[in-house]
């Protein structure tokens, strides 16, 4: 009946019924969350979840994602070094820029930063996408950033 999950722990009993369900057909699909969109900042979140601070609300989502046992999350580039103690999360980064652009996102880092402070993947949209040659462009990014070795760990 409901549209959403309202507490922490009907989100862990779902959460362990999909777990469960993994285990049982042996997949690897890994279960992730989304801390708060890079699209938002503490207006946004003040008004959406009546918290100013968006450090505070996705460190307590992270928490509840780290309690029920999901894989991951999705975070901001600026969320990273908070979570750097919930080591054993998986932590996709979307909104990184290789170059400095104006974008829409409110929340946004640069690839070397969001790798540096400990995403373990990165999503880059737009630039790549809007680039009439994307190759060159990765080609331009990975010659200036060639020493601090980021695209392996």
């Amino acid at each position: 009946d409901k549209e959403y999950l309202e507490t922490e722990e009907e989100l862990a009993e779902l959460t362990e019924a999909v777990l469960a369900q993994l285990g049982e057909y042996k997949l690897k699909t890994k279960i992730l969350g989304v801390t708060l969109l890079t699209s938002l900042d503490g207006k946004d979140s003040e008004k959406i979840y009546k918290e100013g601070s968006t450090k505070k609300l996705v460190k307590k989502f992270t928490e509840i994602a780290n309690n029920v046992n999901i894989h991951g999350l999705i975070c901001s580039g600026d969320d990273l070094r908070a979570l750097g103690k919930f080591d054993k999360l998986i932590k996709i980064t979307p909104g990184v820029k290789m170059f400095a652009r104006n974008d829409d996102q409110k929340r946004v880092t640069f690839v070397h930063n969001a790798l540096q402070d400990g995403a373990s993947f990165v999503v880059i949209g737009r630039e790549l996408i809007e680039s009439k040659k994307p190759l060159e462009l990765l080609k331009k990014y990975g010659e200036q950033y060639k020493n601090k070795n980021l695209w392996t760990k």
